[in-house]
């Protein structure tokens, strides 16, 4: 887990894929959300720093 987060905050796809495949196993659903949201945060704050706001 630790090993995806890391990826998550320089590649923001690779968490929303294993986040995505996470919500989709019951076991790991908490796991799947966490990478999901941390991703979808990660590429908003790329895109903002890229246009610069």
């Amino acid at each position: 887990m630790a090993g995806l987060v890391a990826a998550t905050l320089f590649v923001p796809p690779v968490g929303l894929v294993f986040g995505i495949m996470g919500l989709m196993d019951e076991a790991k659903k908490v796991q799947g959300a966490i990478l999901t949201t941390l991703a979808v945060f990660m590429t908003l704050l790329m895109t903002a720093i890229i246009l610069g706001l």
